[in-house]
C-alpha cells in the first residue's frame, strides 16, 4: 500500500474510532521542543489532573486515598507532586483483579474507551477499558519516536511479535496488519524453515523498519544472514524493540548485519508510553503522557495520564531501572533522562521435552482468558531433575474443572508439552527469577 494512502486511511479510521492520533502527534511534535522546565510544569499539571479525577470519580481511590485527599487538592509545584507520588500506596495487579469494578470511573459510560489487553510480558494478561485518548497517545508516541529516525506514518514495516494460535485471533490481526501497512512475522514460529518465506514477504512489501521483540528480531536477522538472505538490502531505517530491552549482544549483531539503528522503547499496556531512546542513545521519559515513579530500590511504578475510565495510579509493573543514564552535554530533546530497564526476559525457554519456545509463549496460554478474570496469578515450574512441568494457579473462579479443561486445551496447542495443573491459594515471591511466569527448579 502506498505510504500516503496508508497514512490517510489509518488516521481517518482512528478519528472515526474516537482516537485522535493525528491531533496528538501534532501536539507531541510541538511539545518535544519544550525546555525541561516547561515539560516538568506540564507533567505536574497532568499528574494533579488524574489524581483529582481519581479521588472524585473512582470508587477505589475515593476509599483508599482518603488520607491524601486534601494534599492532592493543595499540591501544585512539581517538587510537591514528587513527594506526594512517593507517599501514595503502590497499586498491584492483584489489587486490580480483586477490586476490578471499583476502578471504573463514575463517568465510565460517558467516555470513549476500548478494551485493552496486556501482551503478557509483564505477567498474567489483564484486560481493562482503555480510554481512546490514551490509545491515541500510545500510537502517537510510537510515531513520534520513529520520525526521529526518518520513518513516517504509513511507511510499511515488519512486525515481529507474538501471534496466538487460535484462528479467531489470527483473523483479527490480519485486518490490523492491513490497516497498519505491515507484514507480521510470528515470534513463536521463527525457524530455518519459515524465515525464507517471511523474508520474501518483507522484501516485496518494501518495509523500511522493524518493530517487535528484540529476541525475535535477533533470531530472524541472524537466521536470515546464515541462510544467505541479504538483510542489509532491506534498507531498514531503524529497528524498534518492544516488550523487552535489547541485550548488548543482540544490538551489536543486529546493527552489524543490517546497518540499521536499534532503539529501545519502554512502555506497558497498564502504564502507557514510558520512555524512549533518543538520538544520543539515552533513554528519556515521555513526560507529556505518563509519570514514572522509581523508588529507592529502582523499581518502576507507572501512571498513564489519559486513563480516566479506569485509572491505574502508581501501578507496579514489575520492572526495574538497571542503570541510570546521564549526560554532561545538551541533548536533542530535553525530556528527563531515564535508564536501561530490567525485569522482562526474552531468553528462550527450554521445555522438559527438549523443545525451545519464545519467552512470551507461556503468557499467551492465558491471553484469551484475560477478560474473564478467572485467574489471579500463575507460574509454570520446570523440575529439571525429574523433567516435569507443572502449572500452579491462584484462581478467581470456583469453576475449577472447566478452567482446567480450557487450560489443558491451550497448553496442548501452545506448548505441545505434558503439564500438570495445580490450584493453590498463593504463589511465593521469586524476585530473582529470569522469567516471571516460568521458572526452573
Amino acid at each position: 500500500m502506498n505510504r500516503k494512502i496508508a497514512s490517510t486511511l489509518y488516521f481517518s479510521l482512528q478519528d472515526l474510532r474516537g482516537e485522535p492520533v493525528r491531533k496528538i502527534l501534532d501536539e507531541l511534535m510541538r511539545t518535544q521542543s519544550y525546555s525541561l522546565h516547561h515539560l516538568t510544569e506540564l507533567q505536574a499539571i497532568r499528574t494533579k489532573t488524574i489524581l483529582v479525577h481519581a479521588v472524585e470519580n473512582v470508587p477505589y481511590y475515593r476509599e483508599n486515598y482518603k488520607s491524601f485527599r486534601s494534599q492532592i487538592y493543595e499540591v501544585n509545584h512539581p517538587e510537591e507532586l514528587e513527594t506526594l507520588m512517593k507517599d501514595l500506596p503502590v497499586l498491584s495487579k492483584q489489587k486490580v483483579l480483586e477490586h476490578f469494578n471499583e476502578f471504573r470511573a463514575d463517568s465510565f459510560l460517558e467516555r470513549k474507551s476500548t478494551n485493552n489487553i496486556t501482551s503478557g510480558s509483564s505477567g498474567n494478561p489483564l484486560m481493562f477499558p482503555c480510554d481512546n485518548q490514551s490509545w491515541a497517545h500510545r500510537h502517537a508516541n510510537v510515531y513520534r519516536v520513529l520520525k526521529m529516525y526518518g520513518v513516517e506514518p504509513g511507511d510499511p514495516y515488519g512486525y515481529l511479535f507474538g501471534l496466538h494460535w487460535k484462528k479467531k485471533s489470527r483473523r483479527k490481526v490480519r485486518f490490523k496488519d492491513l490497516l497498519f501497512n505491515r507484514v507480521r512475522v510470528s515470534a513463536f514460529s521463527i525457524s530455518r524453515d519459515t524465515v525464507p518465506e517471511s523474508f520474501e514477504k518483507l522484501r516485496k512489501k518494501k518495509v523500511n523498519h522493524f518493530i517487535g521483540y528484540p529476541s525475535a528480531m535477533y533470531d530472524f536477522i541472524v537466521l536470515s544472514d546464515e541462510l544467505g538472505l541479504p538483510v542489509r538490502d532491506l534498507g531498514l531505517k531503524c529497528i524498534m524493540g518492544s516488550a523487552e530491552p535489547f541485550l548488548p549482544f543482540q544490538r551489536e549483531a543486529i546493527e552489524a548485519l543490517t546497518g540499521s539503528r536499534c532503539i529501545d522503547y519502554y512502555g506497558s499496556v497498564e502504564g502507557g508510553p514510558g520512555a524512549f531512546e533518543g538520538p544520543e542513545g539515552l533513554m528519556q521519559q515521555f513526560m507529556e503522557s505518563s509519570y514514572l515513579y522509581v523508588n529507592s530500590s529502582n523499581e518502576i511504578f507507572t501512571t498513564d495520564y489519559n486513563l480516566f475510565s479506569f485509572p491505574l495510579i502508581k501501578y507496579q509493573i514489575g520492572d526495574f531501572v538497571a542503570q541510570w543514564h546521564t549526560s554532561n552535554r545538551p541533548l536533542t530533546f530535553a525530556h528527563k533522562l531515564f535508564g536501561s530497564v530490567s525485569g522482562r526476559s526474552g531468553t528462550p525457554i527450554l521445555l522438559p521435552n527438549g523443545n525451545t519456545i519464545n519467552a512470551n509463549v507461556p503468557s499467551y496460554i492465558f491471553k484469551n482468558m484475560a477478560g474473564k478474570r478467572k485467574i489471579l496469578s500463575y507460574r509454570f515450574v520446570h523440575d529439571t531433575s525429574k523433567k516435569t512441568l507443572k502449572l500452579f494457579i491462584v484462581p478467581l473462579t470456583k469453576s475449577l474443572n472447566s478452567l482446567k479443561e480450557e487450560l489443558e486445551q491451550e497448553i496442548r496447542v501452545g506448548l505441545e508439552c505434558p503439564c500438570e495443573i495445580h490450584f493453590i491459594n498463593e504463589l511465593p515471591n521469586l524476585p530473582n527469577a529470569k522469567h516471571r511466569d516460568y521458572i526452573e527448579v
